[in-house]
């Protein structure tokens, strides 16, 4: 089911979430390219991503909370 998010978020690039670079290098080298694509993953998945750790995880979070996108699987 989508998710009720605004469009522009969903669309955004991950770069212009506030994350750090470590975090950013981590989901672009997993092949994530936008927002959205963040948002398809379940809880298992994002613990899958190399170098992910809980600190990324929570970063992650708090970086969509500023873009109005909460209760999400990334929350921890």
């Amino acid at each position: 089911t989508p998710h009720p998010y605004k469009a522009a978020a969903m669309t955004a690039p991950i770069k212009t979430l506030s994350v750090s670079a470590r975090v950013l290098h981590c989901l672009a080298k997993s092949g994530f390219g936008t927002v959205g694509s963040l948002l398809n993953l379940d809880r298992r998945a994002i613990l899958m991503i190399p170098g992910m750790g809980k600190k990324g995880r929570k970063e992650v979070v708090m970086a969509l909370y500023k873009l109005g996108i909460g209760n999400t699987a990334w929350d921890v």
